[in-house]
């Protein structure tokens, strides 16, 4: 043991020593800080409460608030809520959700249906409004007779084949909120009788609710936050990698210039030799982290998706995979340039199968299965769960993280043998 921290000692000082390491150990996470800074700022335009335009009156145009609020949608959806329930808010939010337009609601409740109808009909000419929905004073109520249909109307203002795709996403919307109440009914009153054909029995005790690992509860906002901690992962990761192949070239060195030989001459013998170099990858893990924790504290606003602890926990967790995976690729390589192209093409395949960049819900079976390989997308999985309130999320990283590192140590002692036995 005590060799084993002579001999770490001694190979800390030697690979501080190296210029080139300091750029990977301080640039790299101050630029995924930066990032998450940048990313932050932006995040905020995309807050829930803020998408849907509220309009000041009945004679407001859509066109010019919409201007005003700086959006990029061409489509606009003129919405008089004559009903401002809870329902009819989660409709109009389920909407905005589609991405394809804007909404502007003008609460009408205290507007006549015939003055009302008369605006719509001026919408047409006075107004660039593409579509109007009219919830009417009684929707909540049909809605949950199951009529939902007779407290609603959609009004086309003029020809637009996007027309069809918001009727149907409404459709949609209104029959998944209806099914979701009446089991939330169903659950809250389980004496209650059904009282018509739309009602809903309390479901046995034996019914399992199965949720696909795949499925995302994330909202929009949480969905950019993990778009952009996937941004701070792909920076940091190549970090790690990089920080790894400066010590499997220590290891090269020694080899090549007998240093290794001559330790072992030493009370040191090879188990404290390759403890020593496990050692430094988790040190370096460490040292990245803290300089990670010390740039998010003074330059990241604290709201990005999951609390700066399990952030820096989840990093962590990564470096010590890419700096054990990098370390063992130079080793086994046996050259350092052979090396650094290995891990860049590890590091740019992964970021790109594990979802980093881009989503892959649209992906085919093959590269879904494939990004289950990576170890980012594990973390990124830890993340989503974290986002939702799961507290699993910490288990599913910290059990991806012991299962890559058993592939890693195993595969790594597998190709020192082979290569001792050449």
């Amino acid at each position: 043991m005590r060799q084993m921290f002579i001999l770490l000692k001694t190979n800390w000082k030697l690979l501080f020593r190296n210029k080139g390491i300091w750029f990977f150990l301080l640039f790299m996470p101050l630029l995924a800080v930066l990032l998450l800074n940048i990313r932050e700022k932006d995040i905020n335009q995309f807050d829930e409460k803020k998408n849907i335009i509220e309009l000041n009156n009945i004679d407001t145009k859509a066109i010019y608030a919409t201007q005003l609020n700086a959006s990029d949608k061409s489509y606009i959806v003129k919405v008089y809520d004559s009903s401002q329930t809870k329902i009819s808010e989660e409709i109009l939010e389920e909407l905005f959700q589609t991405g394809m337009v804007n909404i502007c609601r003008i609460k009408t409740k205290e507007y006549e249906e015939k003055e009302i109808l008369q605006k719509i009909k001026e919408n047409g000419d006075s107004d660039r409004v593409g579509t109007v929905l009219y919830f009417k004073e009684n929707f909540e109520e049909e809605f949950l007779n199951g009529k939902p249909e007779n407290g609603i109307k959609l009004y086309q203002c003029f020809i637009d084949e996007r027309t069809e795709l918001i009727e149907n996403s409404l459709n949609n919307t209104i029959s998944k909120l209806y099914i979701k109440h009446n089991i939330k009914e169903s659950l809250n009153h389980p004496n209650q009788e059904k009282n018509n054909q739309n009602s809903f029995t309390k479901p046995a005790k034996k019914t399992i609710l199965l949720e696909s690992t795949d499925s995302q509860n994330l909202t929009t906002v949480q969905e950019k936050y993990k778009e952009h901690v996937g941004y701070s992962l792909a920076i940091v990761s190549l970090g790690f990698l990089f920080c790894g192949i400066f010590i499997a070239y220590t290891v090269i060195q020694e080899q090549e210039n007998q240093v290794y030989t001559r330790i072992l001459l030493t009370p040191a013998n090879s188990i404290s030799y390759i403890f020593s170099k496990l050692g430094m990858a988790i040190l370096l893990s460490v040292v990245q982290v803290g300089i990670l924790a010390i740039g998010i504290c003074f330059l990241v606003q604290p709201e990005f998706g999951i609390s700066r602890i399990s952030y820096l926990f989840l990093v962590f967790l990564l470096g010590l995979i890419f700096n054990m995976l990098s370390l063992c690729v130079g080793v086994l390589c046996g050259n350092i340039m052979a090396a650094n192209y290995s891990v860049f093409c590890i590091w740019s395949i992964s970021c790109l199968l594990s979802g980093l960049y881009f989503s892959l819900s649209s992906a085919s079976g093959l590269l879904k299965t494939l990004s289950y390989l990576m170890p980012q997308k594990w973390i990124l999985k830890a993340v989503e769960l974290l986002m939702m309130g799961k507290h699993s999320g910490y288990l599913t990283a910290i059990v991806a993280t012991l299962a890559y590192l058993m592939v890693i140590l195993s595969m790594g002692a597998v190709g020192l043998r082979m290569k001792k036995e050449e």
